[in-house]
């Protein structure tokens, strides 16, 4: 028999940060959910990633901020907090050093690891998306592919041998899928 979902105790942000603030989770919907560790591939795209925007935005910014890691709150009332492998959000936007970043990300790149189901990981993007994300980029090292969704517009993939735009988060970027990948 199944236990009544009442007696979930669901979380506010506020509350979510001093709890687990020195921990790998996020909230869905007021409920923690545990991230693992992630692979050295992984942790070696998300670099690559996260070296290809700081490159483009630059340390002005003018641009915009990349950042790794950072918790976002997506959506409230249930508490939605995210924490993209890496992130841009534009310029002017609150960064505060502590807490989370209010709002979603408008550029929010997940990469995939090899335990993730894809059902999962499209959820994911939907919440993005749903919560105000104009960008998301799925990046599989395994594969060497990139996953673009944009809101309102079909998914597109791309291989390595193509380019990607940062339309309409980063105008004028436009890089080679393979520069996103370690190299084999």
């Amino acid at each position: 028999m199944m236990r009544p979902e009442a007696q979930v105790l669901l979380l506010s942000a506020d509350e979510f940060y001093r709890r687990f603030v020195k921990q790998r989770v996020e909230l869905w919907s007021g409920r923690v959910v545990p991230m693992t560790p992630v692979s050295s591939l992984h942790a070696r795209t998300a670099v690559e990633v996260a070296f290809c925007l700081r490159q483009f935005v630059g340390s002005d910014g003018e641009r915009g901020r990349v950042l790794v890691e950072a918790g976002f709150l997506v959506a409230s009332n249930p508490d939605l907090v995210l924490a993209p492998d890496v992130a841009v959000v534009r310029p002017g936007r609150d960064l505060p050093a502590r807490g989370w970043v209010p709002g979603a990300p408008d550029l929010a790149v997940e990469v995939i690891s090899p335990d993730d189901q894809w059902r999962d990981v499209q959820r994911k993007v939907a919440r993005y998306l749903e919560g105000g994300t104009d960008l998301v980029w799925v990046a599989d090292p395994e594969q060497r592919l990139l996953h673009v969704f944009r809101p309102d517009q079909p998914p597109l993939t791309l291989t390595a041998a193509e380019s990607v735009t940062g339309d309409p988060v980063l105008a004028g970027l436009s890089l080679p899928v393979a520069a996103l990948f370690p190299a084999p």
